[in-house]
């Protein structure tokens, strides 16, 4: 398993300062970026040793955001991604880890590792998944308070990655079969 290279990180994060610098940004504002860039890839490095610790294989790679293949004990994230939003996904992604066995899991049971094609088709089943979202990102936030690297300050910004990514889930979740057959999905009233 290969440790976080922070130095690699660094040396993207000057990279993209000094071509801001070059590209006309104000250099207050890009000095800024930087340091905070500097702060999330020590942050990462934590993050990364306790997944290590934990038999977690973390991979940088060009898809998009990220994603946590449980059999395999590994979580994807962009490498594309600024540290901060790399971070916050990570976290998220070691959240799912710390659910556990969705399995085994009541609460669940219904969502991801559900392989009943009837099950797939059904609202409930997009709702465990959504349920689980938000749990993992719950216990993401734990997680990096626990860790020391989150604190109250990081709550704003990590609370926007956090809407952006479950805003996704919830567009999703109300296109489920059966869906459509309410009028007003506050209102719940059936229009038969």
């Amino acid at each position: 398993m290969a440790t976080f290279d922070r130095e690699l990180w660094t040396a993207r994060a000057w990279e993209r300062h000094t071509k801001a610098i070059q590209a006309g940004t104000d250099q207050v504002r890009s000095t800024m970026r930087w340091i905070e860039d500097l702060k999330y890839i020590d942050a990462l490095r934590v993050v990364v040793e306790w997944c290590e610790a934990r038999s977690l294989a973390v991979v940088f790679s060009k898809r998009s955001d990220g994603i946590y293949f449980a059999a395999d004990k590994e979580i994807r994230v962009s490498g594309r991604a600024s540290p901060k939003h790399q971070l916050h996904i990570l976290l998220h992604e070691s959240g799912h880890h710390l659910i556990g066995n969705k399995e085994k899991h009541q609460r669940y049971g219904m969502g991801y590792t559900n392989d009943d094609p009837h099950v797939k088709r059904t609202f409930h089943h997009r709702l465990d998944i959504l349920e689980e979202e938000y749990e993992a990102w719950h216990r993401g936030w734990k997680l990096g308070s626990r860790l020391g690297v989150l604190s109250k300050h990081d709550k704003v910004p990590f609370d926007r990655t956090r809407v952006r990514m479950l805003r996704t889930y919830i567009l999703w979740a109300s296109k489920a079969p059966g869906y459509e057959k309410y009028d007003d999905p506050a209102e719940g009233e059936p229009v038969d």
